[in-house]
């Protein structure tokens, strides 16, 4: 196995057992959202992009687009209580501060952003992270918040900016589905 490969096996794996470490570090919320989507993320890496990396010219537009959804939707969630709505009344936790939710969104985008520039330039590795946003930031927040209108039995704090996604998702997961 050549150094290449062995990075780009172990890479993606290291980065799933931490991530997935820290959701369930944070609580019932993530345990039910983010832990599912990073599980489905690795055979999702592992079915399409580490064979293939996708073309940046086909993926990396709607990635931005879904980035960009991405930044909007967490302003709708901010501005309308998500932060301690979605813990209390979608999982009866402990409620978020707003500095939590700003500092988990902002450290999240942050490293979303490193993923783009692994499309970009083809690191295989990165895509980890790029079919993470994908399964959670727009295929999961499509579902869910629609889900979490029903359960509250009216508005959620984020349901606007996702409905964008019903268009982004598809689009998104075929190209990266397809290289």
């Amino acid at each position: 196995m050549s150094h290449d490969q062995l990075v780009n096996i172990a890479l993606p794996l290291v980065i799933a057992v931490a991530y997935i470490a820290l959701f369930i570090k944070k609580g019932r919320p993530f345990w039910y959202t983010f832990v599912p989507a990073m599980v489905l993320a690795v055979p999702c890496y592992f079915l399409t992009s580490y064979h293939r990396p996708p073309s940046p010219a086909s993926v990396l537009p709607i990635y931005l687009i879904a980035l960009t959804v991405q930044f909007l939707h967490m302003g709708e969630e901010f501005a309308t209580g998500f932060y301690w709505r979605w813990p209390e009344q979608i999982f009866h936790s402990p409620p978020m501060t707003e500095t939590e939710h700003v500092v988990i969104n902002m450290v999240s985008y942050a490293v979303f952003t490193i993923g783009a520039l692994g499309i970009w330039y083809g690191v295989k590795w990165l895509m980890i992270i790029v079919w993470f946003v994908t399964l959670m930031g727009v295929v999961g927040n499509a579902i869910q918040h629609p889900i979490y209108c029903l359960k509250v039995k009216g508005y959620f704090p984020g349901i606007y900016t996702s409905l964008l996604y019903w268009i982004v998702a598809p689009i998104l997961v075929v190209r990266l589905w397809n290289g």
